[in-house]
């Protein structure tokens, strides 16, 4: 099960994602933004 995978590697997966930048991660959301910095509420992630 996924859960199983997730708890036993969540510090390695940890690692993983904190070493990618921003702009790499979600470079296909970049032009969505706007460009003044804000607030936003995101629920459910």
């Amino acid at each position: 099960m996924s859960t199983d995978f997730h708890s036993g590697n969540a510090e390695a997966l940890f690692e993983r994602y904190n070493a990618l930048d921003f702009e790499t991660v979600h470079a296909d959301l970049l032009s969505c933004l706007p460009e003044t910095p804000g607030a936003a509420l995101d629920i459910g992630a």
